[in-house]
């Protein structure tokens, strides 16, 4: 922190040092406004002296907030002993070593935070009002209250409520979840009435019950991560900060309830990246104000996805929404985007160095104290952009997660403004409540976690497709009554060739367990939760059971089929506790069950679908992504994925190595693909 010194004079105005001497006689109004007028004079003086001082240091300022300059540099400390020095030589300051309280704000810190409290502030105001004595609130409002400018009778002293409104204004610097409600309140101060001072009343009782809450700053130093020496890829970590709603969340959704499906999702963040290569008819990425923009919309994203800018309560089956804010990371790379994707065709797992670094220190154990959400935007040199975003599963399952995406790209693009963003309900934890489910499941589910994954990409063209359509049904000789999907020809496909593999590596061919998420949203008759935020899905357990199932394909497409066929017909025209009914039974005879999810000896893989989701329309303004990629690098997975030619499928293969190397020597997945320079 640094003081800047100042004495006022009427008679001299401020110089390059800032310092003048003020005399004036207190009886004397003329000279005293003279007085007060070379003061402001001089401040005004002060004032240009620091900004040009400061700008030839090598600061920006800001477009959108003209008194704040930035420089992206870091806890760098001989960064800042020169800046002490710059400033020294235009302007008397005194070094008063690290904060500790300013303008009524008490700051301590540790080694990973920076604390703010106004303890003395509120307990202050709370003395003033008599409201000290009085019994807490637990809530801000009551619910369905509605204030108007017409309600009963008007205030005899409307100072003291003006008064109140502006100190509580400034109590919201560490009290964000107050902000929604003293702005309601702020609108009624030309003409306060009875029930505001009610309601303000009531704020002060809230107050009450937590007059020392402390707002946390994380501490976030620069990080450089040097990463495979043999490719020289270096990402620099420029800042992390917390991006939060830009209105903020009003008090009746301040707790969102997770529903059943969430308890059961796995306790782990989930990323994916997007690259966007800087073509040579797009301006928008060269255009400085790009950062602003994604910061911008995605705090208007927030405002309506309002759990996503929340914390899990510590009963972790709700969310606490108090506008807590998402992790945002900037970064850039020390290489261009086009030799990364080019390296990404030997090695895919290199995209995730992309991913948002603070995951690297989330796991199981700390996951329901962490960000809902993270994300990091990484600058390549001579343009291009990864943007990358992470969901916590617990509370967001993939479609949760592409639509959040999405929506974010075309409110940057289209700067849409935050009344019209509606795309997600938050009601799926009224439908499917959380519930007591120790007693329901035969068995704990450990999901098997590999160290040694490898990813590789590639690409199912339409001709192939085409052709390998027509060959299993001609082979099927009148077995396969239907026309089989791309998903489940790609899918049986897959699933067979690692059978074919787990034979080869064991000596024999041993049962397989898949599970295929399946997106409930639209399977059901309950219309509510159509377009909700949560977990709405089932992993279909799918069982291959060797000789009850032939390896021919068309007959993993039908074991496919109808085990699919029948989970959506039994959710069909199902009830909410008639739909977790059906969970319960499924997962108790697979996934839950000692034979097939606790057994050793069987194979355990998953597909998930994510074709028809826009994923390659999503467009902050940087056109369409020329990557896309996806996973947690610790399961033995398939993706699939719609490519920039909407009638070809992209394959994300995660497997362990041994795996790997056997598959790329399979004849089936040769024969089915194609590896080109398109997006994929």
């Amino acid at each position: 922190m640094l003081a800047v010194h100042m004495d006022f004079s009427r008679t001299t105005s401020a110089d390059c040092s800032g310092s003048i001497s003020l005399f004036t006689q207190h009886n004397n109004s003329a000279s005293n406004n003279d007085a007060y007028a070379n003061a402001a004079a001089s401040i005004e003086k002060l004032v240009f002296t620091f900004s040009e001082a400061i700008r030839k240091a090598g600061f920006q300022q800001s477009k959108t907030d003209y008194s704040l300059l930035t420089k992206a540099k870091g806890n760098d400390l001989q960064e800042i002993e020169r800046i002490k020095k710059i400033l020294l030589k235009c302007l008397r300051i005194k070094d008063l070593g690290d904060l500790k309280y300013f303008l009524g704000i008490k700051f301590s810190r540790s080694k990973k935070c920076i604390f703010k409290s106004q303890r003395k502030y509120a307990v202050d105001i709370l003395q003033d009002s008599g409201i000290l004595g009085a019994r807490p609130e637990k809530f801000l409002m009551e619910k369905k209250l509605k204030l108007t400018s017409t309600d009963r009778v008007i205030l005899n002293n409307p100072t003291k409520y003006k008064i109140l409104v502006g100190r509580l204004i400034y109590l919201t610097v560490t009290r964000p979840g107050i902000v929604y409600s003293v702005r309601t309140l702020s609108q009624f101060m030309h003409e306060p009435r009875k029930p505001h001072w009610d309601a303000i009343a009531r704020i002060l009782k809230y107050i009450k019950g937590t007059p020392g809450q402390v707002f946390f700053i994380p501490i976030k130093t620069m990080e450089i991560r040097f990463v495979n020496k043999k490719d020289c890829i270096k990402v620099e970590i420029l800042w992390t900060k917390l991006i939060k709603p830009c209105l903020p969340t009003p008090p009746h959704l301040q707790r969102y309830e997770l529903s059943f499906f969430d308890q059961l999702s796995e306790k782990e963040h989930v990323p994916f990246v997007l690259f966007y290569a800087n073509n040579n008819n797009n301006n928008f990425i060269n255009n400085s104000t790009i950062d602003e923009r994604l910061e911008q919309s995605l705090s208007k994203i927030l405002t309506h996805v309002y759990p996503a800018a929340g914390r899990y309560d510590k009963d972790e089956c709700s969310i606490l929404c108090l506008d807590q804010g998402v992790s945002y990371t900037k970064a850039k790379v020390n290489c261009k985007l086009e030799n990364f994707l080019e390296k990404t065709r030997k090695d895919l797992s290199l995209a995730s160095l992309f991913w948002p670094h603070v995951n690297k220190n989330i796991d199981q154990t700390n996951l329901m104290v962490s960000p809902i959400v993270t994300a990091q935007v990484t600058e390549f040199e001579c343009g291009g952009l990864a943007v990358s975003l992470s969901g916590s599963h617990p509370a967001m399952d993939g479609f949760s997660d592409f639509k959040f995406l999405f929506e974010w790209a075309r409110v940057c693009k289209m700067e849409t403004p935050v009344e019209k963003i509606n795309f997600l309900s938050f009601n799926l934890g009224n439908s499917f409540p959380t519930r007591d489910i120790s007693g329901l499941f035969k068995s704990t589910y450990n999901p098997s976690i590999h160290q040694d994954i490898i990813v590789k990409k590639f690409v199912v063209r339409e001709a192939a497709m085409s052709r390998l359509r027509k060959t299993c049904i001609d082979e099927a000789c009148g077995a396969l009554t239907f026309q089989p999907s791309r998903v489940e020809i790609i899918t049986a496909l897959l699933w067979r060739a690692f059978i074919r593999a787990s034979a080869t590596i064991n000596g024999y061919v041993r049962p397989s367990l898949m599970d295929f998420p399946l997106n409930l949203r639209s399977k059901t008759s309950l219309p509510q939760v159509h377009n909700s935020m949560g977990n709405f899905r089932i992993d279909v357990p799918i069982k291959f059971i060797p000789g009850e199932t032939k390896m021919e394909l068309h007959s993993f497409i039908i074991l496919i089929r109808d085990t699919v066929n029948k989970v959506v017909a039994s959710c069909a025209k199902a009830s909410p506790d008639e739909i977790v009914s059906t969970l319960v039974n499924i997962y108790n005879e697979s996934v839950r069950s000692p034979e097939w999810g606790g057994n050793d000896e069987v194979d355990k893989v998953l597909c998930s679908s994510m074709c028809n989701f826009p994923l390659h329309d999503t467009n902050f303004g940087l056109e369409k992504p020329a990557l896309l990629f996806f996973g947690t690098k610790d399961t033995q997975m398939f993706w699939l994925h719609d490519t920039d030619i909407h009638s070809e499928v992209g394959v994300q293969m995660d497997l362990k190595e041994s795996y790997m190397q056997l598959f790329e020597c399979d004849d089936d997945i040769k024969a089915l693909t194609f590896i080109r320079d398109a997006n994929l």
